[in-house]
């Protein structure tokens, strides 16, 4: 009987893992798709990505760290020409319906000069698909 369970406590071990992984999975084509979309200026994608509370936390020093509610940040986004956007995803924690993604990229907007970022994205599973509720953007140099 012991045995029994123990292999029906690893087989549902292995059934989440595998789940886990194809979540991590998903969240990273979803920051890639995030990145085309804004090079395309394909804001229905975004507004897919994006859920109705997402927050953007912009962090450029000590006396420069802003909140951003959704709204806003989709007026600010169709605003600006994106020229540049490449990410890399460097991390996905995922934990039940919450996940965290950590990426470092680089985009260049309109007029600006080419900025590096990393960003930290936090999402949430509804009825089956993952949306970014929050976002935390640091801008860097690393020239």
């Amino acid at each position: 009987m012991h045995l029994l369970l123990g292999c029906f406590a690893l087989l549902a071990a292995s059934f989440s893992t595998a789940a886990l992984a194809d979540d991590a999975s998903d969240i990273r084509k979803i920051e890639v798709s995030w990145g085309e979309a804004f090079r395309k200026a394909d804001y229905a994608t975004i507004e897919r990505i994006v859920a109705p509370e997402f927050k953007l936390l912009r962090a450029a020093g000590w006396d420069k760290v802003g909140f951003t509610p959704r709204a806003e940040w989709m007026v600010n986004a169709k605003r600006f020409t994106f020229h540049k956007y490449e990410v890399e995803v460097v991390n996905v924690a995922v934990t039940g319906n919450a996940a965290v993604a950590t990426v470092k990229g680089r985009w260049r907007v309109s007029d600006r000069p080419e900025e590096a970022f990393v960003v930290t994205d936090t999402f949430v599973k509804r009825k089956g698909r993952w949306q970014a509720v929050f976002r935390h953007s640091t801008p860097f140099r690393d020239r």
